[in-house]
């Protein structure tokens, strides 16, 4: 049962919890019991296309793992990351403040992120866009929550693309 319940809750590519364990992370957090806000981030590689159509898509999937890792290893042990698919991730942010708490959050990942990869002998750099919600009370449901993430999270992909 161990090794169903690991596929069935888990990325195969990266082994982070993927967007069914995400929901669950959700539906047991604080939010549904205290009065503290959760944020919700909703993170997107830049150029990752470009990416797999220069390098290859086994590059691709070695700098998925390795973002993967550093995502893990820059949060708090309470946050919850995971893969909802291609290159985006979610990760959830319980007892968070304000606003200026998860920009902070924001700006260390951001900056970890865009640290340059080393691949199969090439230099890869990447960046991010990454957008977030903040849950106010327990009626906010993830679906609200991640659409808003989302949605946040366009808009500053698309404030980069005219910037380029």
């Amino acid at each position: 049962m161990k090794n169903t319940e690991t596929i069935a809750y888990h990325d195969c590519l990266t082994g982070l919890p993927n967007r069914q364990a995400f929901q669950e992370y959700f539906n047991q957090s604080n939010i549904r019991k205290a009065k503290e806000k959760t944020a919700i981030l909703y993170l997107d590689l830049d150029g990752f296309k470009e990416i797999n159509d220069n390098y290859g898509h086994e590059i691709g999937d070695k700098l998925l793992q390795i973002v993967a890792g550093r995502l893990k290893n820059s949060i708090r042990p309470k946050d919850k990351v995971s893969r909802i698919g291609g290159d985006e991730f979610t990760i959830l942010l319980p007892n968070i403040k304000n606003s200026e708490d998860v920009e902070i959050i924001i700006d260390k990942i951001e900056d970890i992120i865009s640290e340059p990869y080393q691949i199969d002998g090439h230099k890869i750099n990447i960046s991010c866009s990454i957008g977030y919600s903040i849950a106010n009370n327990t009626a906010d449901s993830l679906k609200k929550l991640l659409n808003k993430a989302d949605k946040a999270m366009y808009e500053i992909k698309s404030e980069k693309n005219k910037m380029e």
